[in-house]
C-alpha cells in the first residue's frame, strides 16, 4: 500500500481522529467513534482510500530518488 498522505496531513488526521474518538466515547456516539477511529487509522498508516479512489495525494514527490538538476546552458 503506497502512502498518499503527507506527514503534516497524517499528524492532523491522528489528532482530529483521537479528539473525535474521545468525544464519541464520552457522548456514547458510535458514529463519532467510528469516524474518529477511521481518521486515526488513516493518519497512522498515511494512506487514505478516498484519496486513492480520486487519484489524489498530499504526500508530494520524492526528490531524493531523482537525478540532480543540471544547470541550463545560456
Amino acid at each position: 500500500m503506497k502512502k498518499n498522505l503527507s506527514l503534516l496531513d497524517a499528524f492532523i488526521r491522528i489528532a482530529l481522529g483521537l479528539f473525535l474518538l474521545g468525544k464519541g466515547v464520552s457522548h456514547r456516539c458510535s458514529g463519532l467513534m467510528l469516524f474518529g477511529a477511521l481518521e486515526t487509522a488513516s493518519g497512522a498508516t498515511r494512506f487514505c482510500p478516498i484519496y486513492k479512489l480520486f487519484h489524489l495525494s498530499t504526500g508530494g514527490c520524492c526528490h531524493h530518488h531523482q537525478a540532480p538538476l543540471k544547470p541550463v546552458a545560456e
